[in-house]
Parts: C-alpha cells; sequence; structure tokens
C-alpha cells in the first residue's frame, strides 16, 4: 500500500473511531430526549436539511465554474460541482484539510484543464473565500462576540486566536503576491533544510512544484485587478455560502419544532469554524463536536444541542464524503 493510501487510511479509521466514541458519550447518559428530537423531523424535513446542507458546495462548485470559465469557456458547471464535492471529500480525509486542493489538481486534469490553470483556479478560489470567511467573521464578532464573551471568556479568547490564525493566512497570502522573490528565497532555503533533514527526497522537484505554485498564484493575484467584477461575483457567492452553511443548525432546530436567534446561530457556528484552526485532525472531528455543543449551549437546552449536533455533523460531514467519494471512483475511470 502506498503512504498516499495509508494516509487516507488511517484518516478514515480516525473519523469512524472518533464518530463512534462521540455518540457514545453523546448518548450513554440519554433518558430518550436526543432520540426523541432527531425523530420528530419529518421524513420530507429531513430531506430539505439534506438538499440545504449539501447546498454550500454547489455555491463552491459555482466559484470554481466561474473562475475555470476565465480559461475554458466550455466548462460546465457540473464539472466544477464535481471537483467541489471531491476536494471536500478529500479535505474531510486529511489532516488540517491539507489533502483536498492536491486530488483537485488531478480532478481538473481528468477534465481537460492543465496544472497551470488547475493551479491557478484552486488559489483564487482559496484567497477569495478566506478574504470572505474573515470578512464574514468580523461582522459576527462585531454583533454577539462581546454578549458571548462575557459568558465564557477563556473560551471566547481561544476562538479569538482562531481568527486570528486564519487572518494571518491572509496577510501571509498578500506578503507572497507582493515580495514574490523573498518568499522564493525563503522557500529554497527550507527545502534545502527538509532535504538535509531526510523530510524531502527529491529537492530539485520540491523546489521546481513550489516555483510553480508561486508564479500560479502570483499570476491570479496580478490577474484578479484587471477582472474585477469577476471577483465581486465570487465573493457574492462565497457570501451565500458561508450564510448558508452556518444557517444549517438554525434550519435543523426549525425542523424539530424548535427555535433560536438567527444571528446568534450563525455567529456560533462561524465561531465553531474558527476553533477548528486548532484541530488539525482529519474533519477536525471531536474537536468540532465539543466547540458546537459547548457553544450553542449558552442559548439552548443540553439534549437540543445535541440533538442538532449529531444531525448537523451527519448531513454537512459525513454525507458530504459519502457523494465525494461516489463522484471520485467515478471520476477515476474516466479518460484524461
Amino acid at each position: 500500500m502506498s503512504k498516499e493510501k495509508r494516509n487516507y487510511l488511517i484518516g478514515v479509521i480516525t473519523i469512524i473511531v472518533i464518530t463512534i466514541a462521540t455518540l457514545y458519550i453523546t448518548l450513554k447518559d440519554d433518558n430518550g430526549s436526543i432520540m426523541e428530537l432527531l425523530t420528530s423531523i419529518s421524513p420530507m424535513a429531513f430531506i430539505g436539511i439534506v438538499l440545504y446542507a449539501i447546498l454550500p458546495n454547489f455555491f463552491m462548485g459555482a466559484s470554481l465554474t466561474a473562475i475555470t470559465k476565465t480559461y475554458y469557456p466550455n466548462f460546465r458547471f457540473s464539472q466544477g460541482l464535481v471537483n467541489a464535492f471531491i476536494g471536500a471529500l478529500f479535505s474531510g480525509l486529511t489532516p488540517g484539510a491539507s489533502g483536498g486542493q492536491v486530488v483537485q489538481v488531478f480532478v481538473y486534469s481528468k477534465q481537460g484543464v492543465p496544472f497551470a490553470s488547475a493551479s491557478s483556479a484552486l488559489w483564487m478560489d482559496f484567497v477569495i473565500y478566506q478574504i470572505t470567511l474573515i470578512g464574514y467573521t468580523i461582522v459576527c464578532m462585531l454583533l454577539c462576540f462581546p454578549k458571548y464573551y462575557a459568558q465564557y471568556p477563556l473560551l471566547l479568547s481561544f476562538i479569538l486566536l482562531g481568527f486570528l490564525i486564519n487572518g494571518s493566512v491572509i496577510f501571509a497570502l498578500w506578503s507572497m503576491a507582493k515580495f514574490p522573490k523573498l518568499y522564493e528565497k525563503i522557500s529554497h532555503w527550507i527545502c534545502h533544510l527538509c532535504y538535509k533533514l531526510h523530510i524531502v527526497k527529491n529537492e530539485e522537484a520540491a523546489l521546481m512544484r513550489w516555483d510553480s505554485q508561486l508564479r500560479a498564484f502570483t499570476n491570479e493575484i496580478n490577474a484578479s485587478k484587471d477582472n474585477r467584477k469577476l471577483v465581486v461575483q465570487l465573493i457574492i457567492i462565497n457570501i451565500l455560502r458561508l450564510t448558508v452553511y452556518f444557517s444549517i443548525p438554525y434550519v435543523i432546530g426549525l425542523a424539530m419544532h424548535q427555535t433560536m436567534p438567527l444571528i446568534d446561530s450563525i455567529a456560533l457556528a462561524c465561531f465553531v469554524s474558527m476553533a477548528n484552526a486548532f484541530f488539525p485532525i482529519p474533519g477536525a472531528s471531536g474537536g468540532t463536536e465539543v466547540m458546537f455543543h459547548t457553544l450553542y449551549s449558552m442559548i439552548l437546552e443540553p439534549a437540543l444541542v445535541s440533538s442538532i449536533m449529531l444531525c448537523w455533523r451527519f448531513t454537512t460531514y459525513h454525507l458530504v464524503l459519502v457523494i465525494g467519494m461516489v463522484m471520485f471512483l467515478f471520476v477515476r475511470k474516466m479518460k484524461s
């Protein structure tokens, strides 16, 4: 078995183990109220939850399609959607979501998009998403952070640190585009050090890959300055994507005939997303559930929080993995 396949297998096993542990911890002391709340969701409402929960991946597909069409006008939305789900699959299976873009380049090659264009499209999608996420989080913090910080100052400080980590990514990307020569020198030094420590086997190949990625990123940033209409379009798509994703717990609560403040629910889901920066295991499993339960317990009863969390995690994570796997098995059989 190759190292790559072994890593994915470890990721799958980790997810299964943590999921079983989470279910056990959540349900072991329950008197039946959690299952009662879950079974109160009608079949039609559950179908609605599923469709709503996978909708963010459609927005990601729309983003990839809009970018890729600037290189290949015949690129279809269905291709972008497949790429989005497969990216979500491998991001969910790898620590720190590190494997998604690597496999998406492979998917692009199957769709007739060469490496350089694929890298540029993925870079632009990532940058616009991160910028939108940071802006969205700032709004959520201004609206809700002070109120919840008074209840859990240590926990919310932890989330604020996660926000700063995500913000530093944007700063690093901006400085890469602004000072590419500096980053080229730094990357060469790091790559040489990794080679000396036997972390990298082929120093020259690693340098070529990094230089190619850096050029693709720099070119994409420079190109975006001349295509502001596309940038605005992508920001709108990502605002919709994040709004839908962060409002999923609220929609699940409605399906259980429970209500909570919509703005608060969106803000808390956003804070959970920020906290995920500290859980570099596949799917941030375990940590995500703990953060969700802790934060939403500030506005809901514990049994209701557990019920919403189980439904939310299944529809937004496990179900997306299954859909992505089916699509990946189909794409693998396609001719490049």
